[in-house]
C-alpha cells in the first residue's frame, strides 16, 4: 500500500514502476561487480604478498652464492660474468660515474643565457640560407 502511494507520487514525474525496478537492477549489478573487484584485489595482493615472502630468501641466498663464487674465482674473473656477476670494479666506477664527476665536486649543468640562444638560432639560420 505504502509503495503503491509512492509510485503514484512520482507518476506524475513520467516516473514508471519498470523505469525504477531497471534502475534497481543496475544498482545491484554494480554492487555485485564492485564486491568482485574487491575480491580480486584480495587475491592480488595475497599473491603479491607471497611471491615477496619468497623473493627475499632467495635474493638472500643468491648474494650468499654471488659471494662464495667471488672467493672461489677470484682468479678467474670471466667465469663470474659468465653468472651473470658484474665485476666489483665495474659496478664501483659505474656507481661512481653516475652520481659524481671523479674530481668529487659537482658541476652545475650548463647554462644558456638568451643572447648565446639568439646567436646559436642566428647561425643556424645562416648556415641554412648558405646552403640553399
Amino acid at each position: 500500500m505504502l509503495k503503491d502511494k509512492i509510485y503514484n507520487r512520482i507518476a506524475k514525474f513520467q516516473i514508471t514502476k519498470e523505469m525504477l525496478q531497471a534502475d534497481l537492477n543496475l544498482v545491484q549489478d554494480f554492487e555485485v561487480a564492485n564486491r568482485e573487484k574487491i575480491d580480486a584485489r584480495g587475491v592480488y595482493q595475497r599473491a603479491t604478498a607471497a611471491r615477496n615472502e619468497a623473493y627475499h630468501p632467495l635474493k638472500h641466498w643468491m648474494k650468499e652464492f654471488e659471494k662464495s663464487c667471488r672467493i672461489v674465482l677470484k682468479d678467474k674473473p670471466q667465469l663470474c660474468e659468465r653468472l651473470g656477476f658484474r665485476e666489483l670494479s665495474d659496478i664501483v666506477s659505474h656507481k661512481k660515474s653516475s652520481t659524481t664527476p671523479t674530481d668529487g665536486q659537482t658541476t652545475p649543468p650548463p647554462t644558456t643565457t638568451p643572447a648565446t640562444q639568439v646567436q646559436s638560432n642566428q647561425e643556424s639560420v645562416t648556415a641554412n640560407n648558405h646552403e640553399s
